[in-house]
């Protein structure tokens, strides 16, 4: 029997490994790679890779793990909400992937713009609430009573006769860049709802048919035309979000009055049998006073609409060169001479005030912003206004101030806003004495 020390055995041992390792070969060739069984990646979904280096795998650093965050965190994503989209989603990981959640960033409680009744009590006898005010979404009380009756603006006005309240009126309303006109170059660049939003009150629109589709255009409406039908849903629209306010039409119409009344039809301003419960329709004759702001307001309907259409027959518009006059359009002097329609033939008509300058292909804003400036605007408005026994023997405010580019200068020389505002409300607040100091209803 052989006997064998332990130091032997151990030489002899590692001799038969050595050989059978020589005998087996390397486990892999150079340039092999494979998956190893370490985990990896951000939710350990993936393993190493290896690589066969001298004959022996490697564990190197590419993962096959592809997630792209870590199950259960978050983080704010790009998806905006909010009430007046302040805010964004907040995104989850889910499966290594970020995807929406619920949650809103936004903190906002109320839609810019919205009115509500307050919690604080207001009133002669504490009968009302003040109003409250959406400004950056939060709700803040104004000076406003919910006992007290406002009307387009102020409780001041509610008790003014319609034709002795002055307003911003867009000349060629739709001839706006909103609706892509080109030819004649528009005179305004926002749309219907915008002007109305920003405080225009009357439009004055020109309305043709071509091929059969009721538009508004200027002339050539191949180059610039907007659908009627929608743009008078629009009014019809904006009339309903605001019940405190009057807007007033002027159409220069080049179809005849039973086209206006379908497209007033098909907007929805209008029922039939000319039954309306939205336009406000003036059926006294010329020279008849007219109600206040507060009455057609409270009446509801709170569209005033005119044309110069000839032998009207509809119980729904009126022709405005029988109820009222006009200054020259197209160029400003210093003259108030009366244009169409007759000053002196009547009291109680609306006086529309021209305040705007065309260059040679339409609209022109370098000239608006000159005449749109409160100074010069101002004083010729108010000098018109002054009673002259043959351009305004009935000392009558001007009705509608007519402009282009109503939003030149913006900001304003008198606050932030366009000058034409603050003309309409040095005027409002001069009345009924054009010789009164001048100052603001604001």
């Amino acid at each position: 029997m052989l006997d064998f020390s332990p130091k032997a055995l151990l030489v002899l041992v590692l001799l038969v490994i050595a050989c059978a390792v020589e005998a087996e070969g390397p486990s892999c060739e150079e340039g092999q790679t494979r998956e190893s069984a370490t985990a990896c990646g951000l939710n350990e979904e993936g393993v190493f890779m290896q690589d066969c280096t001298d004959g022996q795998w490697v564990d190197n650093e590419t993962c096959t793990g592809t997630d792209i965050c870590r199950n259960g965190g978050t983080q704010e994503g790009a998806t905006v909400c909010g009430l007046n989209e302040e805010g964004v989603l907040m995104q989850d990981c889910t499966d290594g992937q970020w995807a929406d959640g619920e949650t809103c960033t936004g903190t906002d409680v109320c839609v810019n713009g919205d009115t509500r009744e307050g919690a604080v009590s207001c009133g002669d006898n504490s009968d009302g609430v003040f109003m409250q005010d959406c400004v950056d979404g939060a709700w803040v009380d104004s000076d406003r009573c919910s006992s007290t009756p406002v009307c387009l603006g102020s409780p001041a006005y509610c008790d003014r006769p319609y034709n002795e309240f002055t307003q911003v009126c867009t000349h060629n309303a739709m001839a706006s860049e909103a609706y892509e006109f080109f030819l004649p170059w528009p005179n305004q660049i926002f749309s219907i709802p915008q002007q109305l939003d920003d405080g225009v009150r009357c439009l004055m629109i020109d309305t043709y048919e071509s091929e059969g589709e009721l538009l508004a255009c200027h002339g050539l409406c191949a180059l610039g035309s907007t659908p009627l039908v929608p743009l008078l849903e629009d009014i019809s629209d904006w009339l309903e979000e605001h019940p405190d306010e009057i807007v007033t039409l002027i159409i220069e119409a080049h179809i005849d009055e039973d086209l206006t009344r379908v497209a007033l039809q098909e907007a929805g301003l209008m029922a039939a049998g000319d039954v309306s419960d939205i336009i406000y329709f003036h059926d006294g004759p010329p020279g008849t006073p007219w109600p206040t702001l507060g009455a057609i307001i409270d009446s509801g309907r709170r569209l005033v609409v005119f044309s110069d259409e000839g032998g009207i027959e509809g119980g729904w518009h009126l022709d405005w060169r029988a109820y009222g006059w006009e200054t020259p359009f197209g160029e400003i002097d210093s003259s108030c001479e009366p244009g169409r329609g007759t000053p002196g033939e009547t009291e109680n008509q609306v006086f529309v005030f021209n305040h705007y300058s065309l260059c040679d292909f339409g609209g022109c804003e370098e000239k608006s912003l000159e005449n749109n400036s409160f100074e010069p605007f101002f004083t010729r408005a108010k000098g018109c206004w002054a009673t002259d026994e043959l351009k305004n023997p009935h000392g009558q405010i001007p009705t509608f101030l007519v402009v282009d580019h109503y939003h030149v200068p913006n900001p304003g020389t008198q606050t932030e806003r366009p000058d034409v505002f603050d003309v309409a409300d040095a005027l409002n607040a001069a009345w009924p004495d054009p010789a009164a100091p001048q100052e603001s209803t604001e």
